[in-house]
Protein backbone atom coordinates (compact mmCIF):
# COMPACT_ATOMS: atom_id res chain seq x y z
CA UNK A 1 0.00 0.00 0.00
CA UNK A 2 1.24 3.40 -0.71
CA UNK A 3 1.98 5.58 1.71
CA UNK A 4 -1.03 8.53 2.95
CA UNK A 5 1.31 11.70 1.23
CA UNK A 6 0.99 10.09 -2.34
CA UNK A 7 -2.70 8.60 -1.91
CA UNK A 8 -4.15 10.43 -5.10
CA UNK A 9 -1.33 9.94 -7.37
CA UNK A 10 -1.65 6.37 -9.06
CA UNK A 11 1.80 4.30 -8.60
CA UNK A 12 2.02 4.83 -12.55
CA UNK A 13 3.75 7.84 -12.14
CA UNK A 14 6.02 7.14 -9.70
CA UNK A 15 8.87 5.19 -9.61
CA UNK A 16 10.78 3.79 -7.05
CA UNK A 17 12.57 7.11 -5.23
CA UNK A 18 9.35 8.69 -5.57
CA UNK A 19 10.56 10.90 -8.54
CA UNK A 20 6.95 12.38 -10.43
CA UNK A 21 7.53 10.90 -14.08
CA UNK A 22 4.65 12.79 -14.76
CA UNK A 23 6.64 16.33 -14.25
CA UNK A 24 9.96 14.91 -16.13
CA UNK A 25 7.96 14.68 -18.96
CA UNK A 26 5.72 17.84 -18.25
CA UNK A 27 8.96 19.84 -18.15
CA UNK A 28 10.29 18.39 -21.49
CA UNK A 29 7.62 19.03 -23.22
CA UNK A 30 7.87 22.25 -22.40
CA UNK A 31 11.30 22.58 -23.26
CA UNK A 32 10.95 21.11 -26.67
CA UNK A 33 8.21 23.38 -27.73
CA UNK A 34 9.79 26.40 -25.92
CA UNK A 35 12.46 25.34 -28.75
CA UNK A 36 10.45 24.62 -31.58
CA UNK A 37 8.66 28.09 -30.91
CA UNK A 38 12.25 29.76 -30.77
CA UNK A 39 12.99 28.66 -33.89
CA UNK A 40 10.15 29.45 -35.57
CA UNK A 41 9.73 32.70 -34.06
CA UNK A 42 13.56 33.63 -35.02
CA UNK A 43 12.87 33.26 -38.78
CA UNK A 44 9.79 35.28 -38.50
CA UNK A 45 11.99 38.13 -36.41
CA UNK A 46 14.60 37.97 -39.19
CA UNK A 47 12.23 38.09 -42.13
CA UNK A 48 10.63 41.29 -40.18
CA UNK A 49 13.96 43.25 -39.45
CA UNK A 50 14.84 42.67 -43.11
CA UNK A 51 11.07 44.33 -43.95
CA UNK A 52 11.99 46.67 -42.16
CA UNK A 53 15.56 47.54 -43.31
CA UNK A 54 14.13 47.37 -46.86
CA UNK A 55 11.13 49.80 -46.14
CA UNK A 56 13.91 52.69 -44.45
CA UNK A 57 16.03 52.04 -47.71
CA UNK A 58 13.10 53.31 -49.65
CA UNK A 59 12.42 56.01 -47.22
CA UNK A 60 15.99 57.04 -47.72
CA UNK A 61 16.14 56.60 -51.24
CA UNK A 62 12.49 59.07 -51.28
CA UNK A 63 13.96 61.39 -49.07
CA UNK A 64 17.45 61.69 -51.32
CA UNK A 65 15.06 62.56 -54.71
CA UNK A 66 13.04 64.91 -52.51
CA UNK A 67 16.38 66.67 -51.81
CA UNK A 68 17.81 66.48 -54.90
CA UNK A 69 14.28 68.03 -56.72
CA UNK A 70 14.50 70.74 -54.07
CA UNK A 71 18.01 71.71 -54.99
CA UNK A 72 17.28 71.51 -59.01
CA UNK A 73 14.30 73.73 -58.31
CA UNK A 74 16.06 76.25 -56.05
CA UNK A 75 19.38 76.86 -57.04
CA UNK A 76 19.70 74.77 -60.22
CA UNK A 77 17.35 76.20 -62.27
CA UNK A 78 18.77 79.68 -61.38
CA UNK A 79 22.43 78.67 -62.36
CA UNK A 80 21.45 77.51 -65.64
CA UNK A 81 19.25 80.91 -65.99
CA UNK A 82 22.26 82.54 -65.30
CA UNK A 83 24.58 81.07 -66.97
CA UNK A 84 22.12 80.69 -70.35
CA UNK A 85 21.77 84.38 -69.97
CA UNK A 86 25.63 85.18 -69.79
CA UNK A 87 26.25 82.70 -72.96
CA UNK A 88 23.37 85.29 -74.56
CA UNK A 89 25.38 88.27 -73.99
CA UNK A 90 28.63 86.63 -74.92
CA UNK A 91 27.16 86.07 -78.13
CA UNK A 92 25.78 89.35 -78.61
CA UNK A 93 29.17 90.96 -77.74
CA UNK A 94 31.04 88.56 -80.40
CA UNK A 95 28.86 89.57 -83.10
CA UNK A 96 29.61 93.04 -82.17
CA UNK A 97 32.89 92.65 -82.22
CA UNK A 98 33.05 90.68 -85.51
CA UNK A 99 31.02 94.29 -86.88
CA UNK A 100 33.99 96.62 -85.50
CA UNK A 101 35.85 95.72 -88.25
CA UNK A 102 34.04 97.55 -91.15
CA UNK A 103 33.29 100.61 -89.08
CA UNK A 104 34.26 103.78 -90.16
CA UNK A 105 35.41 105.03 -86.68
CA UNK A 106 37.61 102.08 -86.00
CA UNK A 107 40.71 104.03 -86.30
CA UNK A 108 39.97 106.63 -83.04
CA UNK A 109 36.86 104.67 -81.66
CA UNK A 110 36.16 104.90 -77.76
CA UNK A 111 34.65 101.54 -77.67
CA UNK A 112 37.56 99.50 -79.25
CA UNK A 113 39.96 101.38 -76.53
CA UNK A 114 37.86 100.45 -73.93
CA UNK A 115 37.75 96.76 -74.53
CA UNK A 116 41.63 96.62 -75.26
CA UNK A 117 42.19 98.16 -72.23
CA UNK A 118 43.06 95.63 -69.25
CA UNK A 119 40.78 95.70 -66.40
CA UNK A 120 41.83 96.57 -62.85
CA UNK A 121 41.92 93.34 -61.53
CA UNK A 122 44.58 91.96 -64.06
Amino acid sequence: MSPPIFKGISKTTKNMNGIDITAIVLALVGMVSGWITWFFDRKKHRQEVESMRNDNKHKEMDLAKKYVDEYDRTIAQRLRNDVNDLRNELNQMKDVLQKIKVCPYLVECPVLDGLLDKPKGE
